[in-house]
């Protein structure tokens, strides 16, 4: 394209932001722009020109009005729900109606080591007790307690063990001693090694009953 591609990165993030603004610059007459979050006129020009927008879901649904020429949009995680919901809110996305520019979410690959560290400080957190000890820290209680298990004696079930998000989770559990059961719709002869054993949609209620830990793919839930 002569004229370029308009470049716009609307996010809050910090390590996402800091790499970006080190490019110098883009192929061609294509120009990349990081938007101002603190500035209303800012945001307008940029967002209004923007052929392409690398965003966080929030800010791209809360601003997504103004993005009138845009082509695709990318997404800094995987979770696009939000924005879903506010594209079927505003009539832009429809059983017959179709947004008019593409929409992508960041993969596993990326996504992946920040999901498996967060599910694994959680599961940290819950054997240690994290809530109770907190609690009792901001009650100035000194609480002591020996109930726990170590993570090499526990057994995690996770569903979608082979899916982009669940191969990065299972990875992390097994390095750190868990015995991981995996579940799968369809039976595949391929294993990475990372999943002790494997189970398939008929028989997941075998896999969650002996495991100590049962991972479903909306894992954020799971320590509620």
């Amino acid at each position: 394209c002569k004229e370029g591609v308009n470049v716009v990165v609307l996010s809050s993030i910090g390590h996402i932001l800091e790499p970006i603004s080190k490019l110098k610059s883009l192929p061609g007459n294509s120009r990349l722009q990081i938007a101002d979050l603190q500035s209303e006129d800012n945001l307008k020009a940029l967002l209004t020109s923007a052929d392409v927008v690398f965003g966080d879901p929030p800010l791209i649904s809360k601003y997504m009005q103004l993005m009138s020429r845009v082509k695709w949009i990318q997404g800094t995680y995987a979770g696009i729900e939000k924005l879903l919901d506010f594209m079927i809110s505003s009539k832009l996305l429809t059983k017959d109606v179709r947004p008019p520019f593409r929409l992508t979410r960041v993969g596993g690959d990326v996504m992946g080591p920040h999901m498996g560290e967060f599910v694994i400080g959680s599961i940290i957190a819950r054997e240690r007790q994290f809530p109770r000890l907190i609690t009792s820290q901001l009650n100035r209680k000194w609480d002591q307690y020996s109930n726990y298990r170590l993570l090499s004696q526990l057994t995690v079930g996770i569903l979608g063990a082979s899916g982009s998000l669940g191969s990065w989770i299972a990875k992390y559990c097994k390095m750190l001693g868990m015995r991981v059961k995996g579940l799968r719709l369809t039976p595949d002869p391929s294993n990475d090694g990372n999943v002790d054993e494997w189970y398939f949609a008929q028989s997941s209620s075998s896999s969650s009953s002996s495991s100590d830990l049962f991972l479903p793919s909306l894992f954020a839930n799971l320590f509620a």
